[in-house]
């Protein structure tokens, strides 16, 4: 077929596009009417106009590839994308991901089909294929079934594509009539949008109140993408293949347990490619990718694995060699793909070293307690906040502190004026992670930043603390925690003890490069960036024990054993109570106290660190730096 031929064909095909967007989309195209939001403003006329110069500019190697259709993530701003978790993905690892489907897979979902990149590369690698594109977003819907056409028609398959669908609405529905009456599908391959819960609940309640038997599988800290996933497994047919690109996040995350626990029980997945270190979306921030196939229905097994270190030449020659790959693994799937965390990159030695070291130690948990530091709930009067005050308080403002301050704000203000008044009682200098670093003895507190650190019933001692916040009192009334009645209007939100807060505790950043664990001794209250450590009660010497393990926690061993086994966010390791309280340490308890673990470390290396331990118990005894 020659290009011309092409062109025309395509033109002729148009029509159809158009009344399927007035179908699904409720819109005439030839009226003018916007299909989109009105910040976007890109009327339809424009946008076939578009699309049209596109068609008219195809080659023989592929549909449109001789001209510029208008990149369709334009069409929609980036703050909704970044919302919405629009991330169109990338032609070669399109390619990859369509190779990667089994020969018999006639009939391929993709529940978030964005602009269509993956079913289009789905029918240039296999025309027999009947393709189903669901996409809620309009602009998207046109641009999907724009490529799906161009694609059947580059290769010659019309007369298949007239079961294809293309579906506006919603990619989570259980129930659908596939075509062909089908009740099941052979293969579901999607980039589902990675939005996180936090932030998002009116969100995920309406996605609940939708969907009934999703709201199980919500969890707090999940993500958006976690429910496509569940999803493609309710559609698939036993022996169908599931292929995704997402984050490698899920593998550790917490809040993925339950995605997780659903996927070792329903599918087996064959093998995994991640890319730590390289940016296959341009514009999203943190995202470190992760390519998987998985398999309904099939017994458990290791995965065959694959890091990726800078740009491939051949994304679909890594996925063929995957496939064809038999790569000896160690430990069992239970092990590596257990419901806490999913560890299939780890290599067969640190594997059998991370058992040696959880065999020989002890798990912190079972050592000492941890807390993540407080979170006000209201750092600063917000816009929001501030638009619910009827009327408007004139001694308000947007961005006022309402109970996080500024050094410079206490002292150019009258109302941090009178705060000042509780400073040491109500009013507390604030910990953060950058005050913290690894084997540091903190003794004066930080000047930076304070916190209204209310955690008790107000009194007569108290009164400039109600006065301030008593203008935005409705406001912080319709906090949740405040509404349900499990705390008064004036009152952080995670308060946590004050006697945790003002007493000796070991601090680290919540997330680090290495292991950051310092001693403070400054009575600070600890920001929520930070994670805490303290001694249990029944603790016979608290200084001796919190400076051994501060230690123990800053051995070297411990930010690889957290890298390999524990969370990370690209880089940086996460230092949560998950999977903190899991961390194995060179230490045990003995006389309510410390001892260490002399067939780990050996003889010498606990002389060592007891003559460390020592130094900084002198250190903090005589007030200098160890």
């Amino acid at each position: 077929m020659t290009t011309h031929d092409q062109a025309s064909e395509l033109r002729a095909y148009l029509p159809d596009l158009t009344r399927f967007a007035a179908q699904y989309l409720g819109v005439s195209l030839d009226s003018g009417g916007s299909i989109f939001d009105p910040v976007e403003m890109i009327a339809p006329d424009e946008l076939v106009a578009r699309w049209r110069a596109w068609f008219d500019g195809a080659s023989g190697t592929g549909g449109g590839s001789g001209g510029d259709p208008g990149d369709p993530e334009r069409w929609i701003s980036q703050d909704r994308r970044r919302r919405d978790g629009i991330y169109a993905t990338p032609t070669s690892v399109a390619r990859a991901m369509a190779a990667a489907l089994t020969g018999d897979s006639p009939l391929v979902v993709d529940p978030a089909a964005g602009d269509g990149c993956l079913l289009e590369a789905t029918i240039r690698r296999d025309p027999t294929v009947t393709v189903v594109a669901i996409e809620r977003h309009p602009a998207m819907v046109l641009a999907a079934s724009v490529r799906i056409a161009a694609a059947r028609l580059d290769t010659e398959s019309m007369v298949g594509a007239g079961d294809d669908a293309l579906i506006h609405g919603d990619g989570l529905l259980r129930d659908r009539d596939w075509p062909g009456g089908r009740r099941d599908i052979d293969a579901v391959v999607m980039n589902p949008p990675y939005v996180g819960e936090k932030g998002q609940r009116d969100r995920f309640r309406a996605i609940a109140r939708r969907h009934p038997d999703l709201a199980d599988r919500m969890a707090a800290r999940g993500d958006l993408a976690y429910l496509f996933i569940h999803r493609a497994l309710d559609w698939l047919r036993p022996g169908g293949d599931l292929i995704t690109l997402t984050p490698e996040y899920w593998l550790t995350a917490t809040g993925a347990r339950d995605l997780r626990e659903d996927l070792a029980e329903r599918a087996a997945v064959r093998w995994m490619v991640r890319a730590p270190n390289l940016r296959i979306f341009d514009d999203a921030p943190g995202h470190h990718s992760l390519m998987a196939r998985f398999e309904r229905g099939a017994d458990p097994c290791i995965p065959r694995t694959r890091t990726l270190e800078e740009e491939p030449g051949d994304w679909t020659g890594i996925v063929r060699d995957l496939e064809a790959d038999d790569v000896p693994t160690d430990g069992t799937p239970s092990e590596i793909l257990n419901p806490v965390r999913w560890t299939p990159f780890v290599t067969r030695d640190v594997q059998q070293w991370g058992r040696g070291l959880r065999r020989a130690g002890t798990p912190l948990a079972e050592l000492a307690s941890d807390r993540q530091g407080f979170v006000s709930g209201a750092d600063r009067l917000s816009a929001r906040r501030y638009n619910r005050l009827e009327p408007p308080p004139e001694e308000a403002d947007v961005g006022d502190p309402l109970f996080l301050w500024s050094r410079g704000e206490l002292e150019s203000s009258d109302a941090g004026e009178k705060l000042n008044r509780v400073a040491g009682t109500v009013l507390r200098p604030v910990l953060r992670g950058a005050d913290v670093e690894s084997g540091r003895i903190i003794r004066e507190p930080p000047t930076g930043t304070h916190v209204l650190y209310v955690d008790e019933a107000l009194d007569q001692r108290h009164l400039d603390v109600v006065d301030h916040l008593r203008p935005v009192r409705s406001a912080l009334e319709r906090r949740r925690e405040v509404r349900r009645g499990r705390m008064p209007w004036y009152r952080l939100h995670w308060p946590r003890e004050r006697s945790e807060q003002t007493g000796p505790k070991l601090v680290v950043p919540r997330r680090a490069r290495t292991s950051e664990f310092a001693l403070d001794l400054s009575g600070s209250a600890v920001s929520s960036d930070c994670t805490y450590v303290v001694a249990p009660e029944d603790a016979a010497d608290p200084m001796r024990y919190l400076i051994t393990l501060m230690v123990a926690l800053n051995r070297p061993e411990v930010t690889r054993y957290l890298r390999e086994f524990g969370k990370t966010k690209g880089e940086l390791v996460e230092f949560y109570a998950d999977p903190l309280r899991r961390l194995p340490l060179p230490v045990e308890r003995a006389d309510s106290g410390l001892r260490w673990v002399e067939s780990w470390l050996g003889a010498s290396e606990v002389r060592r660190l007891e003559s460390r331990v020592e130094d900084l118990l002198c250190a903090v005894a005589e007030g200098t730096s160890a």
